[in-house]
């Protein structure tokens, strides 16, 4: 099925299709968004070589420090394609912050209900 990052690139294309079927019109991601997505895709790809060798190492005596760094390198790279994501935007527009919409919901509702 290919590498983390090939199943990474298969989703972000999907998303973006999505998108485009749901604008109505062909959606493209700007020169940042495509290059966060190919370092996401580099880095996914990173952390599964990591995630195998940490699988060997628990195995084949490897020592604690060593295992400890290579879990620590795995949850960088977990979360750097996770931050490298939040920078692509499928949709037409601006990215909306769901924390900031629900706030901006709330408040509304407040307003609405007359308190």
């Amino acid at each position: 099925m290919g590498s983390a990052g090939d199943r990474l690139r298969a989703d972000v294309d999907r998303a973006l299709a999505h998108a485009s079927k749901v604008a109505g019109q062909p959606l493209d991601y700007s020169e940042i968004e495509v290059a966060a997505v190919a370092r996401a895709c580099l880095t996914a790809d990173r952390a599964e070589v990591l995630r195998e060798r940490f699988s060997e190492a628990l195995t084949d005596g490897t020592k604690v420090t060593t295992l400890s760094s290579l879990s620590a390198e795995i949850r960088n790279c977990d979360k750097l394609v996770v931050d490298l994501l939040n920078k692509v935007n499928p949709e037409l527009g601006p990215p909306k912050s769901e924390r900031h919409v629900r706030a901006g919901q709330a408040r509304w509702a407040h307003y609405a209900g007359g308190a």
